[in-house]
C-alpha cells in the first residue's frame, strides 16, 4: 500500500521466522553505523560460559504477553509461549511436543477431561487440533477457582464492544462478556464468561464447524445472546426445579 505525504506513521507487526537472526542482523546494521567493523558472519548457537553481556532486555510480565496473545488473536506469539513452556518441564526442550506435554500436565491437575482432546500445535493451525466446548469451559472454570493466575488470565480476554477482537461485536453485552474469539476456514468459535443480571458467572463455550461451505460467522455471537437472555429471564419456582 502506500501512505500519503504528512499522514501519521503506520505501524505494522510482523511474524519473524527467525528472531535470533533478525536481532543480531539488526545489532550488526547498528554497529556498522557506528563505524565499528564486524567481520565475522552472523553465528546462532549456545554462548561460551566466558562471554561479555553488552546488552540485556528482560521480557514483559508473563500476565503482560498473555493480553496481548488473547486480546488480538497473536497464533505465533500463543505458538512461541508454548515452546518456553517446553523449557520448563524436564527435560528443558524448548519445542512444541515438550510444550504440549507441559500443557497436558495443567489439564491433568485442573481436572479438565481431554479424551476427545487432540492438541498439535499452540498456535491452533494444525488441521490435526481437535478441541470441546466441555475442555475450554473446564479451563475457564479453573482460571475462577485459582487466584494465583485465575484474574490474569479472564483480563486478557477481550471486551464485548469494547477491546481486543471484540471491540464491533455483541455490543448489546457490553460490560457483561469476556470471550476469546476463534475463527479457521469452515470454523467459528467463542469461549469466554458471561455476567448474568443478577451478577452470577457463566462460563461458555460455542464451537461452530461447517463441513463444507462456509459457516455462519454470527452463529456463536447469536447463540450467546440467546443465552444471555435465557438466564436474564425470570423463572418461577416450578421451572427452576426442572433439570436442565
Amino acid at each position: 500500500g502506500t501512505i500519503a505525504a504528512g499522514d501519521r506513521p503506520h505501524r505494522e507487526w510482523i511474524r519473524l521466522g527467525d528472531p535470533a537472526r533478525a536481532m543480531l542482523g539488526g545489532l550488526r546494521g547498528m554497529l556498522v553505523a557506528a563505524g565499528i567493523d564486524v567481520e565475522e558472519s552472523l553465528q546462532v548457537g549456545r554462548a561460551p560460559e566466558d562471554a561479555t553481556v553488552l546488552v540485556r532486555r528482560t521480557s514483559q510480565p508473563l500476565a503482560s504477553l498473555v493480553r496481548a496473545i488473547n486480546k488480538y488473536s497473536s497464533n505465533f506469539g500463543a505458538e512461541i509461549l508454548l515452546r518456553h513452556l517446553g523449557a520448563r518441564v524436564p527435560p528443558g526442550t524448548r519445542s512444541t511436543e515438550a510444550g504440549l506435554e507441559a500443557v497436558r500436565r495443567c489439564l491433568d491437575r485442573w481436572g479438565v477431561e481431554r479424551g476427545r482432546l487432540i492438541l498439535a500445535d499452540g498456535s491452533g493451525f494444525a488441521p490435526a487440533n481437535r478441541l470441546t466446548a466441555r475442555a475450554l469451559t473446564g479451563v475457564l472454570a479453573a482460571a475462577l477457582q485459582h487466584p494465583a493466575w485465575g484474574p490474569e488470565l479472564v483480563v486478557s480476554l477481550p471486551r464485548a464492544g469494547e477491546d481486543g477482537s471484540l471491540r464491533r461485536r455483541l455490543a448489546s453485552l457490553r460490560g457483561r462478556v469476556r470471550a476469546k474469539t476463534g475463527s479457521l476456514a469452515r470454523v467459528a468459535s467463542l469461549a469466554g464468561l458471561l455476567t448474568t443480571r443478577n451478577g452470577r458467572t457463566v462460563v461458555f463455550a460455542v464451537l461452530v464447524n461447517a463441513s463444507r461451505g462456509e459457516v455462519p460467522r454470527g452463529s456463536p455471537d447469536a447463540l450467546v445472546r440467546a443465552l444471555a437472555q435465557d438466564l436474564d429471564t425470570p423463572r418461577t419456582a416450578a421451572e427452576r426445579a426442572e433439570p436442565n
